[in-house]
């Protein structure tokens, strides 16, 4: 499988650029909460020596890179983080997360190209419908950060094609197809896929989700 082309670059209207940029930021803020909170979950002397680890790095000291890839995160060592995961790949190149988690740091450093590389990969390691649909949602994230909506919103349907109702990654798929459809100010688009995404978290009882699909059908009124 491979990304959908748009033959043309959209033109993003000004306003919707801030809004762009305001999402980015906040899925940057969610992740980095999470990593927190995954970190706050291993034992103690992992989670400090991976951290250590890559604060050792950022000072220019020469170390053996972390094992754990999460503690360059924490410290947004993006290029260790990075480095990290590709060695994951290496040892294990059948580890679907892996490849998950490195084409999300390439996106978070702005390298969208790379990014979507290795989301191409996810394809071939992937195992189900729904790793098939994370990797389009990756691909369209770069796209979108990127600033071509319409070509985000092609993968975001195509990850969303053929996909069982009811999980985790159709209401993320959902939202993300949203936002691209609000960027492109296609308004009508917009609140039809912020309501699938309130659909699909009402099912599986995603709250946190909901607020944010209730939030984007509040302007559809």
């Amino acid at each position: 499988m491979s990304p959908r082309k748009s033959s043309s670059l959209p033109e993003i209207p000004a306003n919707l650029t801030t809004v762009i940029i305001a999402l980015i930021g906040v899925l940057g803020t969610v992740l980095t909460a999470y990593f927190t909170f995954r970190a706050s979950s291993l034992p103690m002397e992992l989670s400090i020596a991976a951290t250590q680890t890559a604060e050792a790095r950022l000072i220019g000291i020469n170390v053996t890179p972390a094992i754990e890839c999460i503690g360059y995160e924490r410290v947004q060592d993006w290029d260790g983080a990075a480095g990290c995961y590709r060695q994951k790949i290496i040892a294990n190149p059948n580890e679907f997360a892996s490849y998950d988690n490195l084409a999300r740091v390439y996106t978070t450093q702005g390298n969208y190209t790379a990014a979507r590389a290795i989301a191409n990969e996810m394809f071939q390691v992937s195992m189900s419908v729904e790793e098939n649909a994370q990797a389009y949602e990756r691909i369209g994230i770069a796209y979108l950060a990127e600033g071509d909506a319409t070509t985000a919103s092609d993968n975001f349907n195509a990850g969303l094609s053929g996909l069982p109702p009811g999980t985790s990654i159709e209401v993320s798929l959902s939202l993300w197809l949203a936002w691209a459809y609000q960027a492109n100010s296609q308004a009508a688009e917009a609140c039809t896929a912020f309501q699938r995404a309130a659909d699909a978290a009402a099912l599986i009882g995603d709250q946190s989700s909901l607020q944010s699909t209730q939030d984007g059908l509040a302007g559809c009124q």
